[in-house]
């Protein structure tokens, strides 16, 4: 639940006066629950960063380096506003995978070692860094810690430490 849009900057300024050449400077910020700013950061701040890429590739802009600055800032919990409500991160995620989970997800047909991430329906590769929960017998697979952590409060599984 990314939505990233560029705007063309008609009255970009610098110290040296309008920004007129090439490439405008960006000033990226992704707003995310602040439980999940560590975890996400580093992939957010890559994926932004191809995405200006291919902004860059349509306009055959070239830059320097030191003009994209990405910076995710996490929100503290209660302060998200969800449809006018003061929310947590998983009210978030409860939100974002509503859809999924409403759904008849069905049995996939994975190969040995990929499940299906029981609260927003990703695929996960199960091994020695995934994120998994045990559950009536069954080893589940999360894509991230928020849904591992969405899933444990629905099913009032205790989240390991």
């Amino acid at each position: 639940m990314v939505h990233v849009a560029f705007a063309p900057l008609d009255d970009w300024h610098t110290g040296d006066g309008r920004w007129t050449d090439g490439a405008p400077p960006l000033w990226v910020t992704l707003s995310v629950p602040d439980a999940w700013r560590q975890e996400v950061s580093s992939r957010m701040t890559t994926t932004v960063g191809r995405s200006v890429d291919r902004l860059d590739a349509r306009h055959g802009w070239q830059r320097a380096g030191g003009d994209v600055w990405i910076n995710v800032v996490g929100i503290a919990e209660g302060s998200i506003g969800l449809d006018g409500t003061a929310s947590t991160a998983h009210d978030v995620v409860s939100y974002m995978t509503e859809e999924f989970r409403a759904g008849d997800a069905g049995e996939a047909d994975l190969p040995d070692g990929l499940v299906i991430d029981p609260m927003c329906g990703m695929k996960v590769r199960l091994g020695a860094h995934a994120i998994t929960l045990e559950h009536e017998g069954t080893t589940l697979g999360f894509c991230a810690k928020a849904c591992s952590a969405a899933y444990a409060r629905q099913e009032g599984i205790p989240l390991p430490a």
